[in-house]
């Protein structure tokens, strides 16, 4: 009834290891045949996202997975699909074994394409999205921790206990002399990529989820916990700070998995909660507590990384960022030591190339798929044959398509009779009122931490109801009034819609529900007397 495949055909590699290959081509059909009017396939040619990575799956035993995996970019389903997974008790030891398959059929769909529904498609990589240990490894490159480790520039790294990057103007790398090797010290050998249509630096995006989530931002946290005594901070500091953390839990939006956790606990932060801290949560409880130059030295990373992941904001502030980053990793040698200059603080140069190519960080980012990756790793119910039990369970959701298919919301939802309704609307029989209000990819809801947004024209507004009649769906709303930047370094956070407040308008407004520009978060300042209000940045939940 389910569709279970009887036998899962298995290719043995060395040892135990063992490989199944799902197919590009087969997700791309059950994605059409699932979602044929979507926007991914408007043209002819289909743009592939792949992601290869490690994913260990007992804790007692050495047994793991590496799936690849693809997603669509520009379709509406942001679940990714299976294209192969590797099984064994180590990483894959011979990557042209492991990525024949892959590489076979990608290279056919490139050359020769394929017909679905009487409609001729090509495929098209986007990018590949990895970590570093797995884009070292895909590209046969020495790992990130070597002297000649930099993907995107040229510089020999300095030994300190540790390879540092102490340089920010190196001469940069390019496709052609990747290709040729022109840098010997940089290359274990040829890719197994290398005969594919990618750009082998250009289109092996820097993930920020790694990069500056799990890697910067957890390294200052740690340096002001338990770093030297330069930067460390009291423990009556790293206290008040958690407490200032744990009292914004109610007031985070649905948007966030994960409410703020106390700094005690940050060994067991996930990335999520990382970024949280990065562009929402850090740049509050942190003024007043840190040390200003060191608080003004980690706004230079909240904002850059805050501009780069504005769908808005990316591709105009894009130099501006380079500049910012420059500046906290010239700044950060002074203040940490030159040994916090490894690759993920070196490579903080390098981010603002991705976004000149391919716009907000989110558009390049691991989240998805590690979203997937902890899905599929559930799958799993018994050590015995796990690649086969993996394989099965996917076989039977259909990738999952239909599952995101179904998950469709509704525009409007919870039905209340509480009000406030608008003068207009009163006695109109066909007036029905709504607590929640699905639009541009986020939730809603007539309360202080759900329905603060940004209207067009640039108000900020707080929803207070909802109401659908005749003539469509409304929101009521108080005005914020008399805005101030929150911060003035490294410029004027009103320039990015980051203000406080303290007051909104005493009489409400009505405006379309689609005048909603963007949500924002709304956290309290001081007691309780001020609010800071930042636009939402990252796209994803």
């Amino acid at each position: 009834m389910l569709g279970t495949p009887r036998i899962v055909e298995i290719k043995n590699l060395s040892g135990d290891a063992g490989y199944c290959h799902v197919g590009i081509l087969k997700g791309i059909e059950k994605l059409f045949t699932s979602t044929p009017n979507d926007s991914c396939f408007a043209d002819d040619t289909v743009e592939l996202q792949i992601n290869i990575d490690g994913l260990p799956i007992f804790k007692s035993s050495s047994m793991q997975l590496w799936p690849i995996l693809g997603l669509l970019k520009g379709s509406s389903i942001k679940s990714p699909f299976t294209i192969g997974i590797y099984a064994g008790n180590s990483k894959p030891q011979d990557l042209t074994v492991f990525l024949e398959d892959f590489v076979s059929e990608l290279r056919q769909l490139q050359t020769s394409g394929f017909d679905l529904n009487g409609r001729h498609f090509t495929v098209k990589i986007h990018s590949f999205v990895c970590d570093a240990p797995a884009r070292a490894m895909l590209k046969n490159i020495k790992a990130h921790s070597g002297y000649h480790g930099c993907e995107r520039c040229t510089q020999k790294g300095m030994y300190r206990g540790k390879v540092i990057f102490p340089e920010v103007n190196a001469p940069l790398r390019n496709n052609v002399a990747f290709d040729e090797m022109t840098d010997p010290d940089h290359h274990h050998g040829p890719s197994s990529l290398s005969g594919l249509s990618i750009g082998l630096v250009s289109q092996f995006c820097l993930d920020y989820m790694h990069l500056v989530c799990l890697g910067v931002t957890r390294r200052l946290l740690l340096m002001w916990i338990r770093g030297p005594l330069s930067c460390r901070l009291s423990a009556g500091l790293v206290h008040q700070i958690s407490e200032r953390m744990v009292a914004l839990r109610h007031h985070v939006p649905c948007e966030f998995a994960r409410k703020p956790r106390s700094l005690s606990e940050v060994d067991r932060w996930k990335a999520t909660e990382f970024r949280q801290f990065l562009l929402y949560t850090g740049p509050l409880v942190l003024k007043g507590l840190l040390s200003d130059v060191l608080y003004k030295h980690f706004t230079l990373l909240s904002v850059a990384m805050y501009c780069c992941l504005r769908t808005d904001l990316c591709y105009q502030y894009s130099d501006y960022c380079h500049q910012l980053f420059v500046m906290f990793v010239n700044h950060a040698g002074d203040l940490y030591g030159k040994d916090i200059l490894v690759y993920n603080v070196h490579a903080l140069v390098h981010i603002a190339d991705d976004v000149r190519s391919f716009g907000s960080l989110d558009n390049v980012s691991c989240f998805p798929f590690e979203n997937h990756l902890g899905i599929m790793k559930k799958l799993i119910r018994s050590p015995t044959l796990p690649l086969q039990q993996i394989i099965s369970r996917l076989t039977e959701h259909s990738n999952g398509v239909e599952n995101c298919s179904r998950g469709m919301t509704n525009l409007v939802s919870k039905k209340h009779e509480n009000g406030p309704i608008p003068t207009a609307f009163v006695g109109c029989h066909e007036l029905v009122q709504f607590a929640e209000l699905n639009t541009n990819g986020c939730v809603i809801k007539a309360c202080d931490k759900d329905g603060c947004v940004i209207l067009k024209g640039g108000h900020i507004a707080i929803v207070q109801n909802i109401i659908k009649s005749y003539s469509g769906v409304y929101v009521i709303c108080r005005r914020v009034v008399h805005t101030q930047p929150f911060y003035d370094y490294p410029l004027l956070s009103s320039h990015l819609s980051i203000v406080s407040h303290s007051e909104l308008s005493t009489e409400c407004c009505t405006v379309p529900y689609h005048d909603i520009v963007r949500k924002c978060v709304r956290l309290p300042y001081k007691t309780g007397r001020q609010f800071i209000i930042l636009p939402l940045a990252h796209n994803d939940k």
